[in-house]
């Protein structure tokens, strides 16, 4: 699958590739949130590069699974004499420096399989980088990160959330539950084929029942006989709101558990297939309590009009 997409984007873009940057799905993440502090000296001295550098080496220094890699470290806020935040304390003066990560972890052997499958398709990975900070970086404006966003990606299998707060990530979560939920429930609920539900899924899910009140029944085959089965908008909301509700439930417990508010947040910005399905963002907002919205890709002048589509959110952040 990996050759046939690089053997595509190279008779499309006319050129040829060898190194990749190659975006990963969330399955299995893992955070943690860590400090490091360096004690300068009695009096204040200017901060250099290596005093930040064995701050950044302190704070890394976290007990995790061996079975577990860290993919992302991210420098959440920087303290000058524990009362002064600043973004970059190089060439400021103080007694003392602490630094707060914000690491990303994901199982070794998932990072290993990865690039290995791309390696044997020809291509060297340069970089890896979790998907969801690829897509949240697609989609969000500086301002966004800087006056507090939950970014969250519904992906096939895994919903993962990001929290930003001035301009920096706070927190990060992974929730195993995801688009493919809503299918295998159609599955159960209409007892349709793999095909068909994804089809219906699609084509006439909603999350309001009150919004296609008047929209005529819709025909499916069921996974039996295959006989065609008409059937109300109404039934298959009430098969797909209850796991929309849940994801949701599920982020904003993550959210609290964490610590934060939704009075500390601008909004929620989605993206990913789960968040497509017509009337997410009013149930969103019910459930999370803040405003909310689909995450529209930042696109730069000239490229082509279809990257617009959130299904490019991830292409676009690989691109930042």
């Amino acid at each position: 699958a990996i050759r046939d997409a690089a053997d595509e984007t190279e008779k499309t873009a006319q050129t040829s590739m060898g190194r990749v940057s190659l975006s990963i799905n969330s399955r299995g993440l893992k955070s943690f949130n860590s400090s490091g502090s360096l004690q300068m000296g009695a009096t204040p001295v200017p901060i250099t590069q290596a005093h930040f550098q064995k701050c950044v080496d302190a704070a890394s220094s976290v007990n995790i699974a061996n079975t577990l890699e860290p993919l992302h470290t991210i420098v959440r806020h920087c303290l000058v004499d524990e009362n002064m935040e600043v973004d970059n304390p190089l060439g400021m003066e103080g007694k003392r420096l602490e630094v707060g990560l914000h690491i990303l972890a994901l199982p070794r052997s998932q990072l290993t399989h990865f690039t290995k499958a791309t390696n044997q398709a020809g291509l060297s990975v340069e970089k890896i980088v979790l998907q969801t900070l690829a897509s949240a970086d697609g989609v969000l404006h500086p301002e966004d990160k800087e006056f507090g966003t939950i970014f969250v990606e519904i992906g096939a299998c895994t919903t993962t959330g990001i929290v930003f707060q001035k301009g920096k990530i706070q927190h990060s979560f992974s929730i195993p539950a995801g688009g493919d939920h809503f299918t295998r429930d159609i599955i159960v609920g209409l007892r349709s084929t793999l095909k068909e539900a994804e089809k219906i899924k699609c084509q006439f899910g909603t999350l309001d029942p009150q919004a296609d009140a008047s929209q005529e029944t819709f025909e499916i085959r069921g996974a039996g006989s295959g006989r065609p089965r008409r059937i109300a908008p109404q039934i298959l909301t009430e098969i797909i709101q209850p796991r929309a509700e849940e994801i949701l439930e599920y982020v904003r417990n993550e959210v609290t558990l964490a610590g934060f508010d939704s009075s500390q947040f601008a909004c929620c910005v989605f993206t990913g297939g789960g968040a497509q399905l017509r009337q997410f963002v009013p149930l969103a907002e019910k459930v999370l309590d803040m405003p909310c919205r689909l995450g529209a890709t930042l696109v730069p002048p000239g490229w082509p009009a279809e990257f617009a589509s959130p299904a490019y959110a991830c292409v676009m952040g690989l691109f930042q």
